[in-house]
């Protein structure tokens, strides 16, 4: 029986090798793990496609350019310089979206990263000014704490951060940088934390109390 599966042309037993190890239990199990995740991407997919915003039903502000960054790479004619660009936008009533662009001239540069920033804009949840409760945002080596203040406060935070809290609508704050001070790491952190916030409904119903008592 060896001597008639060895016979057998390349592609056909390796066929059936591959059906013979898709039956054991463990490529089962892996098999049962990838239908979950699939699962778990298409009802994210779908949650996100109900939350698109449309930039151009928006009021939105003249963007804001975080950083620009000169690459050069060399080559046997000589340097060949490219620009990158951070850019934040908003309409300064909790929508903020954020985009980096890439060009070989610092305005192409910008005008796509303000295109990218208008496909990623999110709704974030503000009251009086400011957020609802303390929060921490992490992005990559960076970590930000935001924290609620009281009017005529003001923003109290370093440019990246500023740059967000201004374009979002977000009038007094107090914020902490904790770790790297790269400013796509910062903006990302920033945008990281008021997207984890749970509005004052959530937080009043999670404490059993009402919407005027949680903020004091």
């Amino acid at each position: 029986m060896a001597k008639q599966w060895l016979k057998k042309p390349k592609k056909q037993k390796l066929l059936e090798l591959c059906l013979i190890v898709m039956d054991t239990p463990i490529m089962a199990v892996l098999k049962h793990s990838q239908m979950r995740l699939v699962k778990a991407v298409w009802n994210f997919k779908r949650e996100f496609d109900l939350a698109i915003i449309n930039p151009a039903e928006l009021d939105l502000q003249e963007e804001t350019v975080v950083k620009v960054n000169r690459t050069a790479k060399v080559t046997s004619r000589g340097k060949r310089f490219r620009f990158s660009a951070l850019v934040v936008v908003g309409d300064g009533k909790g929508h903020i979206g954020v985009g980096h662009g890439k060009a070989n001239e610092v305005i192409s540069a910008i005008q796509k990263g303000k295109e990218a920033a208008k496909q990623n804009i999110i709704k974030v949840s503000l009251v009086n000014g400011t957020i609802p409760h303390k929060i921490i945002g992490k992005h990559g080596a960076s970590r930000i704490m935001l924290k609620p203040a009281s009017p005529g406060t003001g923003i109290i935070a370093s440019s990246p951060v500023r740059a967000v809290m201004e374009q979002v609508g977000i009038h007094n704050i107090l914020t902490k940088r904790i770790g790297s001070k790269n400013a796509m790491n910062l903006v990302h952190a920033t945008v990281d934390a008021l997207v984890s916030m749970k509005d004052a409904v959530a937080i009043a119903n999670k404490r059993g109390i009402t919407i005027g008592e949680v903020f004091g």
